[in-house]
Formats: structure tokens, sequence, C-alpha cells
């Protein structure tokens, strides 16, 4: 990460961008879910609890806490729960009252809190002391060095803000000589047993049971790292902005950049890995918090990389990184996840993983560059991809002349585990501008390569159903589609290995940037994986275009997987390079083109004879799964069971009835496939191309008949 982080801090240097400077150790809050937020803890003057709400999401990016040595900090720290209960019906009902399903019943709680263990005195493990001894650092020691290093600053609000705070917090102190709280007014109390009072009284009166019973009692011990609380201490009587704002954690910032307290270590003449100045490279790396996936840690070097063992030299050791390095580095990956910049130069790739793109010369506007990917923001989604690609081209045709000199660096972080900062570059590549030019023409092709397909759609209910236009997927929508496993009904499968996906969603881009050669194994092992995991789908899709049933877009968020699947196919064939023009002529695609004019055959007899009696599958629907395998004896078959329907349709088509043209139509349809058919090579077996030329076949629209009449569609909201 280090190395790709440097090359943005010199691209930064050139076009004269300062990103902002941060004091080292003031490092960011942790990661907030909505089950893990981060809780607001506001101080009145004499000691007590004012209140106790979350703090948004946006806002925790840019909180910082000071933390002078690990696991100790201010004004954000880490909080346990008051009491530890691990009997499982306690939990159980504890979760239904967080849940609102029944209001708390405050007696059993007390009993249940008065039988429960102090999660504030039990002893860690490996560690000679409890909670409540390091809650004495974060509220005692720290604010203490905290109010001596703004002493030096002027009388500003901000100032006057933390010198109130840490006044407060100052009361919660045991006095040495009592071993007990410090009397001030009518307060004599621990901060334990403050916020235990505070808790208490809101829960009697009914009120914020969601966000105080996770402080209160918890079934993890202190030594879990999910047991940890994010809480950030704030005061209600605040002026012009409170201790929780990044105005004020700006003036903190600035405090300790002024402040000649802190002294950097050097080593005598010698550079870092990077060149810079041996200054501090002993220390631990800053981290920095990102949107979605929290606090990552920059690294260098590590023991877990057996290749250091060779040369005799490991961890930092073995790539220092001094201080300036540092600053480099921390400045510009700072800069690159700006808030402002998403769907510019960061995205969001998946749950886990955000993408960074960024040309080599950096603009004075930045470019969409993230948001051809497909890390769009959410107000960015109705975006077409060839639109927006033209876009992004027609502004790095600005910065050079000669898009084959201009760099765009790709890369994206992943988090390795949910409970830890530990952070990995999971994909790296340096491509040039012009090859984005040439690859979006390229991916605007391939998506184009197959034919009209029957998929109808609706947005609203009451809207007038559409034949479903075809969708381009964007680069990391590519993983999405290949990954997913699908029911015949439609209704994706839920697998165990959808948490360690076979494809990663940077392997989009390297389908759209690289060359076909690279990327070929690639492309032939993502369709073989499509064509198991999706065939159902594919036939679910067949059939419901058979019929004229409508995918209702707004009422399931998979529909929209299912409208690039076409695409999606044509995109894979074309970088085999099998063009349209050559496979709906071959076998395999006449193979599928005939299955479907059997479904709609059927249909049609059922629909006349059986009045509108379906059975559960065509007949062509039902032969599908065995042509994949075996062609000619699935056609063998077909001839057998189409045999009386064919009898009737020839029947039916000389009379005067309102779809007696249909039967006609259907007929000479299916002699001119038939004939289509006999002139190619017998197919018998099929390869992964075949069964993906097949699907489509199946899925394709027939020729229009002039005087055709509107069909009737019926709508399903799955």
């Amino acid at each position: 990460m280090l190395n790709e982080l440097c090359q943005l801090a010199d691209a930064l240097e050139k076009a004269e961008i300062t990103p902002k400077e941060w004091f080292p150790q003031l490092k960011p809050l942790p990661k907030v879910t909505k089950k893990k937020p981060c809780y607001r803890i506001a101080i009145n003057e004499d000691g007590s609890i004012h209140s106790i709400d979350t703090i948004d999401e946006q806002l925790v990016v840019n909180l910082l806490k000071w933390e002078p040595n690990l696991g100790n900090s201010f004004p954000g720290m880490n909080l346990q729960s008051l009491y530890l209960l691990t009997k499982q019906e306690q939990l159980k009902k504890i979760e239904e009252w967080h849940n609102g399903k029944t209001p708390v019943d405050i007696g059993i709680l007390k009993t249940w809190c008065a039988e429960g263990e102090n999660k504030w005195d039990l002893i860690e493990p490996r560690k000679a002391s409890c909670f409540s001894n390091k809650l004495s650092k974060c509220l005692g020691e720290i604010p203490a060095k905290v109010l001596m290093l703004i002493q030096s600053e002027g009388d500003t609000e901000a100032k006057r803000n933390f010198e109130k705070l840490i006044s407060r917090v100052s009361r919660y102190l045991p006095n040495p000589i009592r071993g007990k709280s410090i009397a001030v007014d009518k307060y004599n109390l621990s901060f334990r047993e403050v916020l235990e009072k505070f808790i208490w009284e809101s829960l009697i009166n009914q009120g914020a049971a969601k966000t105080l019973l996770p402080i209160l009692v918890s079934d993890k011990k202190p030594s879990d790292p999910q047991s940890n609380i994010s809480i950030y201490l704030d005061i209600p009587d605040y002026d012009d902005w409170p201790i929780s704002s990044e105005e004020a954690t700006n003036f903190l910032n600035l405090t300790f950049l002024n402040s000649k307290s802190f002294e950097h270590q050097s080593e005598k003449c010698s550079v870092d890995a990077f060149g810079n100045e041996l200054v501090d490279w002993k220390k631990t790396l800053p981290d920095v918090s990102l949107s979605y996936l929290g606090k990552v840690g920059l690294r260098s070097m590590n023991h877990e990389s057996p290749c250091q063992y060779r040369y005799g030299t490991i961890d930092a050791v073995s790539f220092p990184i001094g201080f300036a390095s540092r600053k480099r580095a921390k400045g510009a990956l700072e800069w690159l996840r700006n808030k402002s910049l998403e769907g510019k130069t960061w995205g969001r790739a998946d749950g886990n993983e955000l993408i960074f793109a960024y040309p080599s010369i950096l603009p004075k506007v930045p470019i969409s560059l993230a948001s051809v990917f497909g890390a769009q923001k959410i107000d960015d989604s109705e975006v077409k991809f060839f639109k927006l690609a033209e876009s992004v081209i027609s502004s790095l045709k600005g910065i050079a002349k000669d898009l084959n000199c201009l760099q765009l660096n790709v890369f994206s972080l992943k988090k390795m585990d949910k409970s830890s900062k530990k952070t990995k570059v999971v994909f790296y590549r340096n491509y040039s501008a012009q090859r984005l030019t040439t690859a979006a023409m390229d991916w605007q092709d391939g998506c184009t390569n197959v034919p009209e397909v029957d998929i109808f759609m609706l947005e609203k209910k009451e809207d007038t159903p559409q034949k479903a236009d075809l969708q381009v997927p964007f680069p990391l929508d590519i993983a999405k589609i290949a990954n997913s496993s699908w029911k015949y009904d439609g209704v994706k499968k839920q697998l165990i290995s959808d948490s360690i996906p076979i494809f990663q969603p940077a392997s989009g881009i390297e389908l759209l940037l690289e060359e076909n050669i690279r990327t070929l194994p690639m492309v032939r092992i993502m369709l073989n994986r499509f064509i198991d995991n999706s065939k159902q789908l594919l036939l679910h899709l067949g059939e419901a275009g058979t019929r004229k049933k409508v995918l209702v877009l707004s009422s399931n968020s998979e529909n929209s997987y299912k409208l690039w699947i076409p695409a999606f196919i044509g995109l894979l064939l074309n970088k085999i390079g099998i063009r349209k023009e050559i496979y709906m002529s071959k076998a395999a695609f006449l193979t599928g083109r005939m299955l479907k004019l059997a479904d709609e055959l059927h249909a049609l007899y059922c629909e006349i004879v059986r009045k509108k009696d379906f059975p559960p599958q065509l007949v062509g629907n039902a032969l599908f799964v065995s042509a994949l395998d075996n062609p000619i004896q699935a056609k063998a078959v077909l001839g057998r069971r189409l045999s009386p329907y064919i009898a009737w349709a020839k029947q039916f088509r000389n009379k005067e009835e309102e779809k007696s043209w249909r039967a006609g139509w259907l007929l000479k349809l299916f002699e001119e496939t038939a004939t289509d058919l006999d002139k190619t090579e017998n197919l018998e077996r099929c390869t992964d191309t075949d069964r993906a030329e097949m699907f489509i076949g199946y899925l394709a629209s027939f020729p229009k008949k002039a005087d055709e009449p509107k069909e009737t569609t019926e709508v399903v909201t799955k």
C-alpha cells in the first residue's frame, strides 16, 4: 500500500495539491455499523450525564481521538458494558427489549444485573489491571496533558469547550486518600455510577432502550474485541461547535502540530526506503479512517512474509519508513478518500472493498474515473456505462493530448478482518488512458454481441409493460453476475461459498482493461461457472418470455442482475472471438431457438385447447437441460413430444379464429429453423461456448410479423 500511496503523493506534489497534515497520534474511531454505533455522551456542569445518543456515520469518519499509547485515548475511547450476562434466556429477552418487541421489565433487569458480573472489575487475560484502571488514564492522565497543551492557544470557543469537558471528567477521578470520587457540588459519584444512574432513569421512563441496553449489559468478556463500545465525550452547553465536530478535531490537530512538546527521533546519516530522512521509523505507522471500511492501518513489511528471512531482516527493519514518508502516504490516502471525491477518485467495490483510481497527472477538477468501473454514488445509479466513459475520456483528453502518455493508476483495498484494521491491497494495475478509450468501445461492442431478447419489464404495476432494453453492466458488476447462483423460480440461492466468492470485484476491471490474450483463461472459467450457476435462471427467463411474464423492477433488486445477463454472455463470447453474426447461424443457437419455438407452440395449444391451463414446464423448457449435454438425443425426443402439437397447429391455422395466424406463423418459423439446422454439422457434445450460444438462442426474440397483434402480458412480482 505504501508504494501506491507514495506514487500518489508524487502526483499531488506535481499538481501543487497539499493534503491536510494530521498529528500522528490523532487516531480515527472504529468503523461504525447499525449494530456497532459510536455513542456520544454529553456531560453536564455538575458531573451528571445530560444525554447519550449515537453519532452519524459520516461524522464519525471525520472525528479523531488522541491516543498517546495503545488503548488509552481522549475524547474518544472504548468503553465496556457495565454488566456481563451469560444465560441464554436472559440474552434472548434482552434482545426482544432491544428490538422494541416488548417493553423493558426494569425489575427483572435489575435482578439480572445484581446477579451478573461487573465487567469493569474483571481482570483481562495477560493483563494485570481491569478496565476501571484503564479508564482512569482516559479520564485523568490524557485529558490533563491535553489541558496543558491547549493553554498556549488563544482564548477561543474550541479551547473553552475542551476546558469545560476536561474539568467535568476530572470529577470522576478517585481521591488518593479516601479512595472515593472527589466531592463536587451534590455529586460524589464515579463515572460508572453516573453512567448507570442515567441509564436506569432513562429505562424507567421507557426511553432509548435500543441505545442504552448495549451499554448496560453484554454477553462478551472484556478480552473479546467485539466487547468494545466506541464512545465520544461531549458537553451540552458548547460554544459554536460541540467536541464531537470536525471543527473541534481541527483545533486539537493544530494545537498538537504547533506544540514543541513532541520531538522526532532520527538516525544519523540514514534514509528510509523512499530516500527521505529516517525519523521515527520504529514507531507504529499511522491509521486512516475510510468510509465503509473504518480504521485502516498503513503497514510496512511484516514477519508473516517468509521471503524476508532469506535476507536476515524482518518487519520494519527490512523496509524502514521515516516520518516524512509516513506523512506523505497518510496525506495522500486522506486526500484520495475525501467524501466529496466519492465516485471520482474512489468508490465501493463491495461490502469490504474500496476501489481507487486516478490519472498520473491530476486535473484541477477531479474526473469520475471510479464511476467508469461501476463505483457510482447512489444518485448516479442510472448513468449508462458508455455515456459515462465518453465523458471521462473527454476529460482525460483535456489533461494530455497523447493519451498513451497519460497513466491511470487503479488499486483496491480490502478489509481482511472485520474486527481489526488489517487491510490489504488486493488489486493494483497501471494502464494508459488510451487503453481505456479502446477498452470502453470494445466493452460496449461486446455487450451488444447478442440479438434482441424476450424479457418484459415495468417500473410500476400501473405502467404499460415494455420489452426490456439491453442493459450494459459496469465492470464491478461482472463479479456479482458470475458469482450468483439461482433457483428455477428466478430467486438467488444463498450459498456458504458466497462469503468466499470465486471472482473478486476487480475481475471486471481486468476484463475491461487487459488485452484479450491475458484474460482468455479467466473468461473461459467465468463462462463455465456462470453456465453452471445460472442455467436454472436462464430457463426461467426463457419460459417467462414465452408466457409474457413481466419483471417488476421496483419490487426486487435481483431483477437488475437478470437484465445484465444477455449482455454478459455476449461480452464473454466476444472476448473469446465469437460474434453474433457467426454464432446465430450455428447449431447451438438454432437448437436453442427450436426449443423456444416448441415452448411457443405448446403454450399456444394450452391457451386455446386447454383454456389457459398451463403445465409446470413447457416441452422445450423441460428438454433444455438434456440438450446441453446431448443435443442430438434431445432433438429426437422433442420431435416425438411435439408431434401432436404440430398436427393440431396445422389444422388450427386455417380456422378463422383470433390466434390462428400465430399457429401458421410459428409453423413457418419452425420449418425455417429446422432447415437451417439441417445445414449445420451435428452437435454431439456441447462446450461451454455452445451452451452459452444455446441459451441466447432460447432467449432471443423471433423475427417480427408485420401484422402481428399486441400480446397481453402477465405481471409477476417475486
